[in-house]
């Protein structure tokens, strides 16, 4: 995947919620600094954001979605490539990241499992389902509220290969 294909796939709104950052008006708190009130703009059209704050390092500069995550998670610039590359939702390119490889195919099957048993008890993520009328009762559906960092506030779709086992997870976050 090249830089022109990641910037292509993905949008400075999706970096954004990967990260949790509200957004509002097309502004946020900058994550880069202690920010009270939204000192960082968003600029949908060309998948940038700009940081206006004087106490901020990365002030006055056009970032895009690369050099976020390579701020936001103090990457190289390869690392960030590799991330945001990741962070894409192409179907054609589905890598797994380092949360998923430390997990050992033999555990999936009992993370999911408690998975499922967490959207039971959540309402909200219940909720969610419903609205995009995914039978979670007939559906092979789990929700991470926050237990696995790599799917958090996510419904998680089980990946399996052709004998039926777990092979990864896939998650959609249904925060906002």
């Amino acid at each position: 995947m090249t830089i022109a294909d990641i910037k292509q796939n993905l949008t400075i709104r999706q970096v954004l919620e990967h990260y949790q950052i509200q957004t509002k008006n097309n502004s946020c708190c900058c994550p880069f600094h202690e920010d009270k009130k939204p000192s960082m703009q968003i600029f949908p059209d060309t998948h940038t954001v700009r940081c206006y704050s004087g106490n901020c390092q990365q002030s006055n500069k056009v970032i895009d979605v690369i050099d976020f995550i390579m701020y936001k998670e103090n990457l190289t610039k390869h690392e960030a490539l590799l991330k945001a590359s990741q962070l894409t939702d192409l179907s054609h390119k589905i890598q797994r990241s380092k949360e998923y490889q430390e997990i050992p195919l033999d555990r999936l099957e009992e993370l999911f499992y408690k998975m499922k048993s967490n959207l039971r008890q959540s309402k909200t993520a219940r909720e969610y389902t419903e609205k995009r009328a995914l039978d979670y009762q007939k559906l092979e559906i789990g929700y991470n509220g926050r237990t696995y960092k790599g799917l958090v506030n996510c419904i998680v779709f089980p990946l399996k290969d052709a004998r039926g086992k777990i092979v990864s997870l896939y998650g959609r976050t249904i925060k906002q």
